[in-house]
């Protein structure tokens, strides 16, 4: 009754971040946000929304959800410079108002950050081995190599989210996990820590008795 009440009063009446922020379930934000803005895509964890301006809204489906809009939203990573800036958030991480960073391509990756993807790539990966003690591989980067890349501003903010955060090397190694906004080459989804796979993506092993 409350909510067909809602919809006859807010039927012709733009978006409002007010309006949303009373609506008391996940399932009447989503009606509210699918009726007013444009839906950017869905995932397992959270579905977006274009709020114009370059904003998007992302609302968390579940637990994992939850997880990564607090990620995203934590006052460390916000002052790292690499990632989307969050202007508004839920107390309990249920939705976050964020940049929109639109996806890129390899080649606007590389111009943006004046190094091939690939080479970034395998940087990535050679931090999180280094960090975690792993034996050296011939993909692997050398440490003369790897020194230079400390001078990179965006390269050396996400080492520093990969060793004080924990922030997965294998997302990092995807291109649509980066993107730009205003010009800018931005971390689009910060979210995946490796706290964040333990606890809602990987399922504990069952001893032989369990089983």
């Amino acid at each position: 009754i409350i909510m067909e009440g809602l919809d006859a009063v807010t039927a012709d009446a733009p978006f409002d971040v007010k309006t949303f922020k009373t609506l008391p379930s996940f399932a009447a934000r989503v009606k509210y946000a699918k009726s007013k803005l444009p839906q950017l895509g869905t995932g397992s964890s959270r579905t977006a929304f274009d709020l114009g301006n370059d904003k998007v809204l992302k609302l968390a489906k579940n637990a994992k959800g939850i997880a990564q809009n607090g990620v995203e939203a934590d006052g460390y990573i916000q002052q790292s410079g690499v990632v989307a800036k969050v202007y508004d958030s839920d107390p309990e991480d249920l939705w976050i108002i964020s940049d929109k960073v639109d996806k890129i391509t390899p080649k606007e990756f590389e111009r943006l950050l004046g190094m091939p993807f690939k080479f970034y790539c395998q940087a990535i990966m050679t931090y999180e081995a280094e960090t975690r003690g792993n034996s050296r591989s011939i993909r692997y980067l050398s440490r003369e190599q790897m020194e230079p890349l400390w001078e990179n501003e965006f390269v050396s903010g996400i080492f520093d989210l990969m060793g004080t955060l924990g922030v997965l090397g294998g997302d990092l190694t995807r291109i649509g996990s980066y993107g730009k906004c205003r010009g800018e080459l931005l971390l689009r989804d910060a979210g995946f820590t490796e706290q964040v796979n333990k606890e809602h993506y990987t399922k504990p092993k069952k001893s032989r008795f369990e089983a």
